[in-house]
């Protein structure tokens, strides 16, 4: 499920802020999390960072479960 950053949370992995957050679990298609390819999606950012906790609803996730913490967003020119 994409979220985009409400503007007060940071990633918990290198606690910067991060533009956009996607939980993943298995299973899921990349057409159930967001449209369009993978690879155009992910050049929009400049890196990455996962962790198992989603920091938006203060859960840690289940073994099947990574959030996703895309940080960097380029812009389009």
């Amino acid at each position: 499920m994409p979220s985009a950053r409400s503007g007060s949370e940071t990633c918990p992995i290198c606690g910067e802020p991060y533009d956009r957050r996607i939980v993943v679990a298995r299973g899921d298609q990349w057409s159930d999390l967001y449209p369009g390819t993978p690879l155009s999606f992910f050049r929009k950012y400049r890196r990455r960072c996962t962790a198992g906790e989603d920091v938006e609803t203060g859960e840690t996730l289940g073994e099947d479960q990574q959030a996703i913490y895309f940080h960097g967003k380029r812009h389009s020119y």
